[in-house]
């Protein structure tokens, strides 16, 4: 972390785009599924666009039932959702390395925390009436957010 300061304000989320949500259930009875043996994967990919000041955060999960049939999960859930966000001054936030142009984790972070707290309502909502009725992200520490992004510290 460094001792600079990314300020949200000069940050707009432009879109939310979901390019996956599906759910699979291959379970032979509509019993709930106990949240609590779910395997559950998530993590983050960006991209930036220097000439238009933007930066696309996406948030990935996928949900699976600790409950095995034939070695294979009957319940799968997998999301991707977009976060397109404009940082005015996003060339103060990023640096190149070997040719290629990357966004601090300072300034990272902040909108990947953002993405993740509005994809944990989304991915709640689209599981409302489902065999994951009850399912719910956890709650994630800011600082743990850092770990999603090793190589975004120059």
């Amino acid at each position: 972390m460094s001792d600079r300061i990314f300020n949200i304000e000069n940050v707009s989320l432009d879109d939310i785009k979901i390019t996956k949500a599906s759910l699979e259930n291959r379970m032979i009875s509509n019993i709930h599924v106990d949240i609590k043996s779910l395997e559950i994967s998530y993590g983050f990919e960006g991209a930036i666009n220097t000439d238009h000041k933007l930066v696309k955060v996406t948030f990935w999960c996928n949900i699976e039932s600790s409950n095995k049939e034939e070695g294979e999960s009957v319940l799968n859930g997998h999301y991707n959702i977009d976060f397109l966000y404009k940082v005015q001054d996003l060339e103060n936030w990023t640096y190149r390395s070997e040719g290629q142009t990357f966004i601090q984790a300072d300034a990272l972070v902040p909108l990947a925390n953002i993405s993740y707290s509005t994809a944990r309502g989304i991915i709640y909502n689209r599981c409302l009436g489902t065999l994951l009725d009850k399912f719910i992200l956890p709650i994630l520490p800011t600082h743990e957010l850092y770990d999603f992004f090793p190589g975004n510290t120059p």
